[in-house]
């Protein structure tokens, strides 16, 4: 399965990315984004063999970098794990819903304040949408 994570360097990105590692035969980290620890997100990159990054803070010149999170998005994605918090990732997640990817989500402002925009593109769409307790 292949899997894009949004907010890879926070703490419940490196909660999933431990998981993700210990069943690396089930699991392709394809695309992971951060706000601006560009330094443990390199690591990450690394570690994982991930094909593509975002940075939200600045462009680092790595030719892996995407310049929007949506563009982590491929159709080869299979799911989008959305780890961060505020608003930036509303983009990529209206493009995974859009191409009917399975999303899970940790970010409770917005699914506050965009909930019902998300469910009513997922029931549109036919995508799956999981909702993830960040406590």
């Amino acid at each position: 399965m292949n899997i894009v994570l949004l907010g890879a360097t926070g703490n419940l990105g490196e909660q999933a990315l431990y998981l993700l590692n210990r069943y690396q035969d089930r699991f392709q980290v394809k695309g992971m984004s951060a706000k601006k620890n560009a330094e443990k997100l390199g690591e990450l990159m690394d570690l994982f063999r991930a094909e593509r990054f975002y940075l939200s803070e600045f462009q680092t010149g790595d030719s892996r970098q995407v310049d929007r999170p949506e563009d982590l998005i491929t159709p080869d994605t299979d799911h989008v794990m959305v780890l961060d918090h505020g608003m930036g990732c509303l983009s990529a997640i209206r493009k995974a819903i859009s191409m009917k990817k399975r999303v899970s989500i940790a970010n409770k402002e917005l699914l506050i304040a965009h909930g019902q925009e998300v469910l009513s593109l997922a029931r549109e769409t036919g995508a799956v949408i999981i909702p993830l307790d960040s406590e």
